[in-house]
């Protein structure tokens, strides 16, 4: 082989092999969310959030990978003509820092709404008032050229002879406020700070990406369509992540309400709690007064007689808004602050006896006798329609009825839930330690009882918004206005002679622990886990304790790392393997982490690996090194043991003090709960515990502690969702779907409290709850003569034991007069877990009743298309992500009609979800599809409505 042949062979291997080597994806570099000098005024870490999700679905689409920089107080504008980072995001489009030779994306990436903002001391500027504006010296960011010119816009149109004065940043804004430079600041914060007001938003404006390469934001353009052609909602869909709220409502005082506050500028306060020479009174005074920098208005106060009836009007009172109260036809405000309220039963009453919900039977002859404090009287109506009759006691105190209510004069008492913590004890009346206690949330709203009260009502709910969150509440809190002990002597000695005893007690069990711990301490080794040799869960709490304490003040990372479906390979391949698995994951650790000084790691329970190390340089840098890691054991994991498998890792990043050490096990805790907030992604596997898997961890807390109490009070309701025929579009069924309606998080969704349900094991109660109440309307309908469509029914989860469920539900449909044929049961298979055995045996027997069976959500379950012919199912339901695929792929439009091809050829009946446009209602009928469902034709809605939908569009 001579030269020249050679040569050219080589090269054509070379481009072979270039060729078939993947292609690498684009590294845009970006600067850190928490450390970008933002072009707006907002909360960075809203802002924060926002992007950092924003980026994470516009990487995806564009295939790209991103690092962070920090950018160590740098300009953005200089770091991306200086070449050190390639994209910026929320920045102004005419910012007068910015130069030539900068391209900017063509879609905005966020909007800026421009608010006057002042002291919350000050009253003199308000937003009914703009005139009051003239001769104020209003602060703006001098580099924000549309802030400038949207300030002078609004100054010329409404007449304003005000000076704008240019400020170098944000924080220069509140300096300048603060020394009394400027009057007010214009800002793009949408929630006050507690020293600041909102006065009047006067404009927004848009904000864009920014690049010194053109191909970036070429495929940035292209990305950003790609997302809004799929869900053009979708930058909104990131604002409710990051913010926790949809929108946020920055209206302004209308003409109207200006007029009205200009007409009359003082209302009269009707309170019949507190003594305004008081704490108490000091309170409301700042609280009202707060409001009258707010709106303009001014506000009297007066004593009122407690009964609202006989106010004389004009005037506004606090009450507690119920059912029976809004059927009045009266205007109230959102609640503006909640009162804790305590419900204690007297010696021989259980909760039972109170509650009218958990006694349907109780004596008519015998009312029940109930104490209170004057300051209670208010929310009475809230407990009207949970007690059972009862009459009323008012006595002068708190500690008064809790007095005679330990002497059994009376059955129960409710009192102020913080005048019972703070200044009396349930331990000073001995009769009432172990009796039944209650705690609720009472939510005060503010009632007005004047002309036009549509309009201060209005008025007063704009205000609030423009508050701190809980303004009322703090405000108590900055007054420890519940901090007064008034003890009686009896009682002072009773816990005198209680605490020397506990003393004693504590002195001598701490010395008997400490001798123990010190025993078994010499006497056993440090538990090592016998198959990897790394440390046991024991023996890791012990040393990563000891290295906290070792260093008290200094940050720490503890993750844990969990291989993704591990049981599966057990089964596949057989526990050797999945030990040989575990050994090279101990040693890859071993390899990468036994030389630092502050480390330690433990394998856990089964595929769980954990280690804790000193945070040496900056967080970014160790989260980095961890996701190295993380890699390298995949590599290692593929080629020594031959496994391509996925490792999940979840962290948690905390410091601690000399008096507030960390604890190890919560820090456990919150890593494994970060690693499973990814456990259902298949690409994200590298997760940290920050403020928002923080919120969602408290959030799924209360929703837990709160499901068995929301079962006893009915707080659960239904809805129905109306099904249409695609030929001559008229109501051919309807689905039932549960709402929970919370006192603190208002209406919850399924997908919010069901996994939490099936978690605890009350998903069955909710289940039959929904099928009572169905089961009872469609009997209602049918006596009142109105004609009924089949309502279909969810079944939350498979229970493998399908006769117990089929007996349960036909013993509870026995008890009603209806046909089986009005009712269809939604049989999910993905919620089955794929298991056609259990998805057979269901439908065969409900089927056999006479019962309607659709296969809901089918396709996106593990079971293949086999099941259609298997399972007798008379309904097909597809998920409406075949819809919108369907919209903009040719192929999944081709799978979709072969699949409602197939349904039909094999009789049975097809209906998709989620249909939102004309144009999808038309794609799916060019598809032969039988029914739709979905906001284009009806919202869910209440049983009343439905029968009304129901009678116009059969």
């Amino acid at each position: 082989m001579n030269f020249t042949t050679f040569l050219r062979k080589t090269s054509a291997c070379l481009a072979l092999l270039f060729i078939l080597l993947p292609a690498s994806a684009r590294v845009v570099r970006i600067p850190s969310y928490y450390s970008y000098d933002y072009s707006s005024s907002d909360t960075p870490g809203i802002t924060a959030l926002y992007y950092e999700s924003l980026m994470s679905l516009l990487a995806d689409a564009a295939d790209w990978e991103y690092d962070l920089m920090d950018l160590n107080g740098k300009a953005p504008i200089d770091a991306v003509y200086d070449g050190e980072v390639d994209l910026l995001y929320d920045v102004v489009r005419y910012d007068s820092s910015v130069g030539k030779d900068l391209y900017w994306g063509d879609a905005p990436s966020g909007t800026e709404y421009l608010m006057l903002v002042t002291k919350a001391s000050n009253n003199k500027y308000n937003g009914t008032y703009l005139g009051n504006l003239n001769g104020a010296k209003i602060g703006y960011e001098s580099r924000n050229y549309v802030m400038f010119k949207l300030l002078e816009a609004f100054l010329q149109t409404n007449k304003i002879q005000a000076t704008p004065v240019p400020c170098d940043s944000n924080i220069d804004l509140r300096r300048q406020m603060d020394n009394d430079k400027i009057d007010l600041y214009v800002s793009t914060r949408t929630t006050p700070n507690p020293k600041e007001k909102i006065i009047y938003t006067f404009g927004h404006y848009p904000v864009y990406f920014l690049s010194s390469n053109r191909e970036i934001i070429s495929e940035l353009n292209a990305a950003r369509n790609k997302l809004y052609k799929g869900n053009p909602l979708y930058l909104e869909n990131i604002l409710v992540r990051a913010s926790g709220m949809p929108s946020v409502d920055v209206a302004n005082i209308s003409t109207a309400e200006r007029h009205y506050i200009q007409n009359r500028k003082t209302m009269k306060v009707m309170d019949d709690d507190f003594n305004y020479d008081g704490t108490n009174g000091q309170i409301r005074s700042e609280f009202w007064q707060h409001l009258t920098g707010i709106t303009g208005l001014e506000f009297t106060f007066e004593k009122g007689s407690g009964s609202p009836s006989t106010y004389e009007e004009p005037c506004l009172y606090d009450a507690v808004i119920t059912d029976k109260v809004r059927d009045t036809g009266i205007y109230y405000t959102y609640p503006y602050c909640s009162m804790g309220v305590r419900l204690l039963c007297a010696p021989g009453v259980n909760i039972r006896d109170v509650l009218l919900i958990d006694n349907p039977d109780y004596d008519t002859n015998r009312k029940l006798r109930l104490v209170l404090p004057p300051d209670m009287q208010k929310v009475l109506p809230y407990f009207s329609e949970r007690f059972i009759p009862y009459e009323t006691t008012v006595l002068s105190s708190a500690s008064e009825c809790l007095r005679y209510l330990s002497h059994g004069t009376y059955d129960v008492a409710l009192i102020n839930d913080f005048s019972l913590q703070q200044r009396f004890s349930i331990n000073d009346y001995k009769k009432l330690r172990d009796q039944d206690i209650v705690v609720y949330k009472v939510p005060i709203s503010i009632v007005a009882k004047c002309d036009h009260p549509d309009l201060i009502t209005s008025i007063l709910n704009k205000a609030f918004t423009q508050m701190p969150y809980d303004f009322y509440n703090s405000l108590q809190n900055e007054h420890r206005l519940y901090i007064t002990r008034e003890p009686s002597m009896e009682a002072v000695r009773y816990r005198i002679v209680n605490a020397v005893f506990i003393f004693f007690g504590i002195f001598i069990l701490y010395n008997l622990l400490i001798t123990i711990f010190h025993t078994r301490r010499y006497q056993k080794q440090i538990k090592v886990d016998q198959l990897t040799g790394l440390l046991s869960m024991t023996g890791f709490e012990q040393d990563a304790g000891k290295l906290i304490e070792h260093l008290p003040n200094d940050k720490f990372m503890l993750t844990e790392l969990n291989v993704r479906d591990f049981s599966f390979i057990n089964r596949l391949y057989g526990p050797g393997s999945g030990d040989r698995m575990l050994t090279c994951i101990a040693r890859t650790l071993d390899k990468l982490y036994s030389q630092r000084k502050y480390c330690c790691m433990a394998r856990g329970y089964a595929d769980n690996f954990y280690i804790i190390q000193k945070v040496e340089f900056s967080v970014n840098d160790s989260l980095k090194d961890m996701a190295e890691c993380q890699n390298i054991l995949q590599e290692h994991l593929l080629s020594e043991e031959g496994f391509r498998v996925v490792v999940k890792c979840g962290n948690v990043i905390d410091f601690g003090t000399s008096d507030h050490p960390l604890n190890v096990k919560d820090m456990i805790s919150k890593a494994g709960y970060a690693r499973r907030s990814k456990q259902e992604s298949m690409v994200e596997n590298f997760s940290v515990f920050d403020n928002e898997i923080k919120k969602q961890r408290e959030k799924e807390e209360r929703i837990e502690n709160s499901i068995a109490k929301a079962l006893e009070e009915n707080e659960f309701f239904i809805m129905l969702q109306p099904k249409m025929d695609l030929t001559g579009e008229r109501c051919i069924g309807a689905e039932a779907l549960v709402r929970w309606q919370t006192k603190e998080n208002g209406v919850l969704t399924p997908d919010q409290f069901i996994p939490i349900l099936e978690k605890n094991g009350y998903v069955a109660k909710v289940d039959f709850f929904v099928y009572r109440t169905v089961f009872n309307f469609i009997q209602q309908c049918l006596q009142e003569k109105i004609p009924m469509v089949p309502i279909s029914l969810n079944i939350s989860r498979l229970n493998h034991d399908s006769s117990t469920f089929t007996y349960d539900f036909n013993r509870l449909f026995k008890k009603y007069d209806i046909s089986p044929r009005l009712v269809e049961l939604e049989i999910d298979e993905h919620q089955a877990g794929g298991n056609e055995v259990v998805i057979k045996e269901m439908a065969r027997a409900l089927h056999e009743d006479g019962f309607v069976v659709c296969l809901d959500d089918f396709g996106t379950g593990d079971s293949s298309v086999n099941i259609l012919s298997e399972i007798p199912v008379d309904v097909v339901k597809f998920d409406q992500r075949f819809l919108h695929y369907a919209e903009v792929s040719d192929n999944s439009r081709v799978i979709l009609v072969s699949l409602i091809k197939m349904a039909h050829e094999l009789n049975k009946y097809t209906i998709c979800e989620g249909v939102e446009t004309l144009e999808q209602v038309e794609l799916l009928r060019s598809m032969k599809c039988d029914a739709a469902q979905g906001f284009y034709y009806a919202r869910p809605m209440s049983l009343d409505n439905f029968k009304m939908y129901l009678m116009s569009h059969l």
